[in-house]
């Protein structure tokens, strides 16, 4: 008797490029030159389903893909048609897909809360420090939560109740 094919555990690539691996949004951390550290929490509004996170990640990379299909565009419609063409027609295109994007986020678009904290190496500001630990203390909330929900010591509901609690507070913070 053979055994029945497996399904991978992983997400599929294209899925995991499009939406993320987290869904309450993303940490990244990028070290610069001359001791600069930047840290940015970005938490999506709680609730959101896979088909408004994905035009909403799709909208806030647009800088990135939307330049590289311009290039990508720019190079290729060169040897086809004028230069004046090509530009017409490259920029034309990345508008409207920018501009599909946009309009497919929606309401979305402004709902996104996101905390920055740049650091410098020898620079011993104690706003900049306290900010520094709670953007920690919230990261470590929702990966926490991550984890919890993984191992099933939480339910999708108890898990979007800790991300809301993030967004709160990190609304409180903007407006206080």
């Amino acid at each position: 008797m053979t055994t029945p094919p497996t399904r991978s555990t992983r997400a599929p690539l294209l899925r995991t490029l499009l939406d993320g691996e987290r869904t309450w949004g993303g940490l990244e951390v990028s070290d610069g030159r001359y001791g600069v550290a930047r840290y940015r929490l970005t938490v999506y509004p709680p609730g959101l389903g896979r088909d408004e996170r994905i035009p909403l990640r799709l909208w806030r990379a647009f800088p990135i893909w939307g330049l590289v299909l311009w290039l990508v565009l720019q190079v290729t419609l060169m040897t086809a048609a004028s230069p004046t063409v090509a530009l017409a027609v490259a920029t034309g295109t990345c508008l409207a897909a920018g501009f599909a994007v946009m309009a497919m986020a929606g309401r979305v678009r402004g709902q996104v809360r996101t905390m920055t904290v740049v650091r410098m190496v020898g620079v011993r500001d104690l706003d900049v420090l306290a900010a520094y630990y709670e953007l920690g203390a919230l990261a470590e909330q929702l990966i926490r939560a991550d984890t919890r929900l993984a191992s099933g010591e939480l339910t999708t509901v108890e898990h979007e109740a800790e991300v809301w609690r993030v967004y709160t507070r990190m609304g409180d913070r903007i407006s206080g």
